[in-house]
């Protein structure tokens, strides 16, 4: 297992169509509601973007599943490391992934020592205590209050940083946006007021404390017989999951997303809902 994780790059390069997915945090049951709502790894890719333990009360059973996914469909199981992956097998998960040269995808954010997208190639996995830039990447945060760099204080360590510094990076590592996750937002998802950030969690009622919602991200071309042209391949659309009253979880594609500034025919065509109810297990 550690052997096939040593092998993947710090950089995941990989295309679509695939299903992004944030934080699980030991929600067991939450994790296979994505898999019966959105596909099964067999005819379905998968990013996800760390924090598979901790919180939840079925951590092994997280963690134990999408290791066991990775090795038998490497193909269609993509894992990176969050920031409660730290011990031997988790300590060489890939940093990032690299979605259609230009969506980067991520557990935490940016850091003032990152300025291209070859900063994140040339590290160096295997650090199980991470400072510097890989700290950064799974421990810093967005915030609307603040421009440039702050220190963050919430988490104490890594920092906060403003969408002067979101709109700067992407320009200069010539990406459109970045998907990350790492904290727990209402609806489950998070759209940034430039567009640039979408912050996914996937836990919904995480803890059983909180009455948040949980989503995944689905990144699809629109193109036909598996082509896809430059103006339709930032389109995809997110699932927004609550657990129901009784014995049901709620599944609700909520808003179609256009990434980046396709045509009004291609932005037409994505604002369609459907609604999906799934049996618990």
């Amino acid at each position: 297992m550690v052997v096939s994780l040593e092998r993947q790059p710090t950089l995941l390069e990989i295309s679509s169509p695939i299903v992004i997915v944030g934080d699980i945090h030991g929600q067991y049951g939450d994790l296979l509601h994505i898999f019966e709502t959105c596909g099964w790894p067999f005819d379905t890719r998968y990013l996800f973007l760390g924090d598979y333990v901790d919180r939840g009360k079925n951590s092994l059973e997280v963690l134990v599943l999408v290791l066991a996914l990775q090795i038998q469909f490497p193909r269609q199981i993509f894992l990176l490391r969050g920031n409660h992956e730290i011990k031997s097998v988790n300590k060489q998960l890939p940093l990032a992934a690299l979605l259609c040269e230009k969506i980067l995808c991520l557990h935490g954010g940016l850091s003032p020592k990152l300025q291209s997208i070859d900063d994140i190639r040339k590290l160096k996995k295997g650090t199980i205590e991470p400072s510097g830039l890989i700290e950064d990447l799974l421990w810093s945060d967005p915030s609307p209050c603040c421009s440039g760099f702050k220190s963050n204080t919430e988490r104490g360590c890594s920092y906060v940083f403003g969408s002067d510094v979101v709109a700067d990076r992407c320009a200069k590592m010539g990406i459109l946006m970045i998907v990350r996750g790492h904290q727990a937002v209402d609806e489950g998802f998070e759209i940034s007021s430039d567009r640039k950030i979408i912050t996914l969690f996937s836990a919904p009622g995480y803890q059983d404390n909180y009455v948040n919602k949980g989503a995944p991200f689905h990144r699809y071309s629109s193109g036909t017989s598996g082509q896809r042209s430059h103006s339709d391949s930032f389109l995809g659309h997110i699932l927004r999951m609550s657990h129901g009253t009784s014995t049901s979880c709620v599944c609700e594609v909520i808003r179609a997303v256009a990434i980046a500034a396709v045509g009004a025919q291609q932005i037409s065509c994505a604002n369609t809902a459907t609604t999906h109810l799934v049996k618990s297990r």
